[in-house]
């Protein structure tokens, strides 16, 4: 159960505060205006040249310097129309596959931008996305190697949903929307999964992943959740103190989990209908964490079964960290 503190906070000068962050105590506007810094940089690295063409495995994610540091420009020709966005698909699998079989070199840098790709494999980019977001916690530091992992295998999953539900959201659309202008709905991901796996998508796959993504999206469209509540949601989404941690670990992690959650307390009581709210937004983060293993599922019965015609081998290493069994 979430701690709530009871303890009243020095009101700020609501003139200095956001019409959209009303009668908050200074230090929920600190956690606001930080993780809003944080989405926004993780935004805008979607949206960005960066394709990378190789993923490395989740403990060489972790050991990495945070991404966040690195500036990209933004990237050119989006959205892409249907036919444009199936037609770079091709090309950016028809490159893996001459990568794989030594036709060609890995590009400069390792970025796809130098092929003119601008679409990009979005399953491990926005699963390294969220292992960066980690990364950029303040606690986060402060854990072991060991503990790190831990978490990271723990919480990514919940947190890539989370961004990118809210994304397509964001965007008035009842399913995943991705950056370059993919929707991905049935139709959509039949058609390009086939021209990944050379004919051999189940459709109940297909199925199980669409069931995945339009659970979190009706939620976020029932509740009306709004901005600052989703990154308040996300952040405590990725403070699970989960027993596999060791002792100290739980600790501060549990540590930040309250205080995130304090503040969606806090923010829900300023606009007057705390707890009723807070309950609301609890009951959809366990949506969200529920989907998490729906998700994995669909991992197990898809992406591993047409890894081989999906990436070469050293693009196996992320999403692998997330086949676990339940």
């Amino acid at each position: 159960m979430l701690a709530i503190e009871s303890n009243e906070e020095e009101q700020t000068d609501t003139s200095k505060i956001p019409k959209n962050v009303p009668k908050l105590p200074n230090s929920v506007y600190k956690i606001l205006a930080n993780l809003d810094l944080m989405d926004q940089s993780f935004t805008n690295l979607r949206f960005s040249t960066y394709n990378p063409i190789k993923f490395p495995s989740l403990e060489e994610l972790l050991d990495e310097p945070k991404r966040i540091n690195i500036k990209y420009q933004a990237a050119s020709g989006w959205p892409l129309s249907v036919e444009k966005f199936q037609e770079k698909q091709a090309e950016l699998h028809e490159i893996h596959l001459k990568i794989k079989a030594g036709i060609l070199n890995f590009p400069k840098g390792g970025n796809l931008e130098v092929h003119e790709i601008n679409t990009k494999h979005w399953l491990p980019f926005d699963i390294l996305i969220a292992v960066e977001y980690l990364k950029t916690l303040d606690f986060f530091q402060f854990l072991n190697f060991r503990d790190r992992l831990v978490l990271a295998k723990e919480v990514t999953v919940v947190v890539k949903t989370l961004t990118t539900s809210f994304a397509s959201y964001q965007r008035n659309v009842d399913c995943i929307v991705t950056p370059d202008g993919c929707y991905a709905d049935a139709k959509s991901m039949t058609i390009i999964t086939q021209i990944l796996t050379g004919g051999k998508m189940k459709n109940d796959a297909i199925l199980l992943n669409q069931k995945t993504m339009k659970a979190v999206m009706g939620c976020l469209i029932r509740f009306k959740i709004t901005y600052n509540e989703y990154i308040l949601l996300k952040a405590i989404a990725a403070c699970n103190p989960t027993f596999e941690l060791s002792e100290n670990a739980r600790k501060i992690v549990q540590k930040e989990r309250e205080r995130y959650a304090n503040a969606l307390f806090k923010l829900c009581r300023s606009k007057n209908h705390a707890p009723s709210r807070f309950m609301e937004l609890l009951s959809f983060l366990n949506t969200a964490i529920c989907q998490q293993q729906a998700f994995q599922r669909f991992m197990r019965t898809f992406i591993r079964g047409n890894l081989e015609y999906l990436y070469f081998e050293s693009n196996r290493k992320l999403e692998d960290s997330f086949l676990c069994e339940n």
